[in-house]
């Protein structure tokens, strides 16, 4: 049974408390919109039109949206009583939506960005806070080496 509206809201809500997940709705909205620009998404438009969407729908609660049917209704305009079995718009788009993600995230300068991640077998997606940076502890200062005073010459 599909989740209501609110029921969908807490559902996205809890998702994105826990773990290393952020909450934070309006950086995450920035950080789809700097991945949407990148030259990973900026040549596709029916990859953008996807990551635009399950993120869009998860952020707003709608996590019933996101099942091949609807996205494939919704986002790539087939009819309701389309054949998934038969046209895989929506798994092939997944793929190249999980590669070209894949792709952003290896310049070494994004390591600090918020991650978009749409994990296999799913089209909800993930939004993962960045790794805090490990912390070491202070280096002691070396001990000054003090020679015992030797015989007076």
């Amino acid at each position: 049974m599909p989740l209501s509206k609110d029921e969908g809201v807490e559902v996205c809500n809890v998702l994105m408390a826990a773990d290393s997940r952020i909450a934070d709705v309006n950086a995450i909205g920035m950080q789809l919109e700097r991945v949407l620009a990148s030259p990973a998404f900026c040549q596709s438009k029916r990859c953008q039109a996807f990551l635009r969407y399950v993120a869009d729908a998860y952020l707003a609660g709608g996590v019933d949206r996101l099942k091949e049917r609807c996205i494939g209704f919704e986002v790539f305009h087939r009819d309701a009583d389309y054949d998934t079995a038969r046209d895989s718009i929506v798994r092939t788009t997944a793929a190249e939506v999980r590669k070209r993600l894949a792709q952003y995230y290896l310049d070494a300068e994004r390591e600090n960005e918020i991650r978009i991640i749409l994990p296999h077998g799913s089209y909800c997606p993930e939004f993962r806070a960045p790794a805090a940076p490990a912390v070491s502890a202070p280096t002691p200062e070396p001990a000054l080496a003090i020679e015992p005073p030797g015989p007076a010459s």
